[in-house]
């Protein structure tokens, strides 16, 4: 068990923090823990998972949210309405204010959204927010937004944060991102650049003022000392960051309880399909036939994860389910026969992973289900950074990635349209890194793209997924969990199937607050 074999290193540790004297912390305060630092607390220079949790969930919300099954729902905005396929009208609720007291105001949410493709900002998000022709102030509450062509996940792309005026100009980075002014649930109150960022319930937030006092989110970046901590009461809750190998002694820990949802997330393995290798669609079925994705997601995941049968996670509105992948090593082995690979010439694939220790052990097990179907599988395992940069570039046959979190079905799009394959003549920018053509799906994913009926593009969305099923460019895996665990005094806490933070704004610790 963690708490028996670590016990001697968490004293350790406590010793070391007693050695280093901090400010203490308000009696109210929620100690979070991350693995990461955000590098931004501007939500418009967001890249990783922490820095967009903190800045768009907990300090500058969005005139709207994503809900649970992917469709965007108010939030800043009271209310929004499309006038026609590229105008939209959003409203704001009366009295919003910001963290400093100024009213938040039609001419911030213009401001904010003309940022984002402000060359002097350098939003790295500019690119979804090109498609804006004009952002026009009506009054102090509303705003009409004009689209340079229809542009159906737009609406989604709204939940990106609004920001005062004055802060909208300001350079992001070393300015603003540290300091930041939003109109979300908490405020900011300090900051050391790096592990201890501490929040404060805002009590001018339109839901109401947070039961959470205070709140620190830490940085610890070793896993087993995230699991001491929080065994240990140095901590109250993580949200996603212990892998689930770990889960079960986290489960035998009084004081603790594991919390999970289904996430909107899928994991899966991509092919090189110009790859003369994997061209034929046989023998991707074969690799997905080979695969017991159910006995991995039991030994490995210990139960937190679903078998997927489709790239869109199962709450996602356009989710059409395909039918359910079983392990068939005869079949696996006709296929590849039939496609010319067998006995005496046997499929040979180097197969990529990151480093991660418990990714690796993923990548592991597949290599070796994929043996027992005669498939030689060479094993490459690299440093994050370089490995998705060689996948980027096209430079891999076999590979094992995750798409988190899937929020709006143009995703398919995304990873799949011809002209999302990255070029160096387009800056190496695309998800269709597969290098996937196929004329029948482009024409269906840009329809769904285009257009603003609902049905219409759940027709096309719903087809576009049984043609992946029948090419399979993708072998999708599975959908892992959205994980928290809590400490057993903090109540209320729904997890996120999208790993979101925003539940914090309504927990509380038992004993405090309303």
């Amino acid at each position: 068990m963690l708490a028996r074999v670590v016990r001697p290193a968490a004293l350790f540790f406590l010793f070391a923090l007693a050695g280093c004297p901090r400010p203490p912390l308000p009696a109210d305060t929620v100690v979070l823990l991350v693995e990461s630092a955000p590098e931004t607390l501007d939500r418009r220079l967001a890249l990783s998972s922490v820095a967009e949790n903190v800045a768009g969930n907990l300090l500058e919300p969005g005139l709207v949210r994503v809900g649970e099954d992917g469709r965007p729902a108010p939030d800043l905005a009271e209310r929004f309405e499309q006038l026609d396929p590229t105008t939209w009208l959003f409203t704001l609720r009366p009295g919003l204010r910001f963290h400093d007291g100024t009213p938040l105001r039609a001419r911030d949410v213009a401001a904010s959204l003309e940022s984002l493709v402000d060359p002097r900002l350098g939003s790295p998000l500019a690119g979804k927010y090109r498609v804006i022709q004009s952002v026009e102030p009506l009054g102090e509450l509303s705003v009409r937004v004009r689209l340079e062509e229809p542009d159906a996940p737009f609406l989604a792309d709204m939940a990106i944060g609004v920001v005062p005026a004055l802060g909208a100009a300001a350079p992001g980075r070393d300015g603003f991102g540290r300091h930041p002014v939003g109109a979300g649930p908490f405020r900011f109150v300090s900051w050391d650049g790096e592990e201890r960022l501490l929040l404060e319930a805002n009590p001018d937030y339109y839901g109401g003022a947070p039961a959470i006092g205070h709140l620190l989110v830490k940085t610890v970046r070793d896993e087993t000392t995230r699991a001491l901590e929080l065994e240990a009461g140095e901590a109250d809750l993580e949200i996603n960051a212990l892998s689930p190998e770990i889960l079960p002694s986290i489960e035998r820990m009084p004081r603790l309880r594991v919390l999970s949802a289904t996430g909107a997330n899928t994991a899966y393995l991509v092919f090189q399909t110009s790859d003369p290798k994997v061209a034929d669609a046989r023998v991707r079925e074969a690799v997905s036939l080979a695969i017991d994705r159910a006995s991995i997601v039991r030994f490995k995941f210990h139960g937190h994860a679903t078998v997927a049968s489709s790239l869109l996670p199962p709450g996602n509105w356009a989710h059409a389910p395909g039918p359910a992948v079983q392990r068939d090593l005869p079949r696996a082995r006709e296929l590849l026969a039939e496609a010319g690979d067998g006995p005496g010439h046997p499929l040979s694939l180097v197969f990529e992973s990151s480093t991660d220790r418990f990714r690796r052990s993923i990548a592991l097990a597949l290599a070796s289900q994929l043996g027992e179907a005669g498939i030689d599988v060479r094993l490459r395992s690299l440093e994050f950074g370089t490995f998705f940069a060689e996948v980027n570039r096209g430079d891999f046959e076999l590979a094992a990635l995750k798409w988190v979190p899937i929020l709006d079905p143009d995703l398919l799009c995304w990873a799949f349209c011809s002209g999302s394959i990255p070029t160096a003549e387009n800056g190496w920018v695309g998800g269709n890194r597969e290098r996937f053509r196929d004329p029948a799906l482009d024409s269906l994913l840009l329809e769904a793209r285009g257009s603003s009926d609902e049905r219409l593009r759940l027709t096309d969305y719903r087809a576009a997924q049984a043609l992946l099923a029948r090419e399979l460019p993708y072998v999708v895996l599975w959908h892992e969990d959205s994980v928290a665990v809590v400490r057993d005094d903090l109540e209320g806490l729904a997890v996120s199937p999208y790993g979101f933070f925003d539940g914090l704004a309504r927990a509380r610790r038992l004993g405090v607050g309303p």
